[in-house]
């Protein structure tokens, strides 16, 4: 894919506030919301600011936290890891169903949940 396209990709799904897991220099998972959209570098690397950081993080470390929809007093009932892989399931099911992607299921329903908590 065309950087450019991917940086318009990731902007149409993802408005700066989205909640990310980004893997940081030592390697290790960090939890943040972008600030910016994303934008190209000069040589063309697309990046992306997020809260904690200054300047760009490459987008290739930056991924959509979709946790967010898990609530604190939920992890007593149902440990976090399960309910997660069950909405996967039931995500990549509807995706199936209605002939998109799993990721844009996801998509919708967080914008779905941002909407609901505005």
């Amino acid at each position: 894919m065309e950087q450019q396209q991917r940086v318009d990709d990731w902007n149409d799904k993802y408005p700066p506030g989205t909640p990310v897991h980004l893997v940081n220099d030592e390697q290790q998972v960090e939890h943040t919301r972008t600030r910016t959209p994303a934008w190209l570098l000069g040589d063309g690397t697309p990046v992306v600011s997020v809260e904690g950081r200054t300047g760009g993080y490459l987008m290739d470390r930056i991924s959509p936290d979709f946790s967010f929809v898990v609530r604190p007093e939920l992890t007593l009932i149902v440990p976090p890891k399960k309910l997660e892989d069950a909405f996967r399931d039931w995500a990549q099911k509807t995706a199936d169903e209605v002939g998109i992607s799993r990721d844009d299921v996801l998509i919708f329903v967080f914008n779905l949940c941002r909407q609901d908590t505005q």
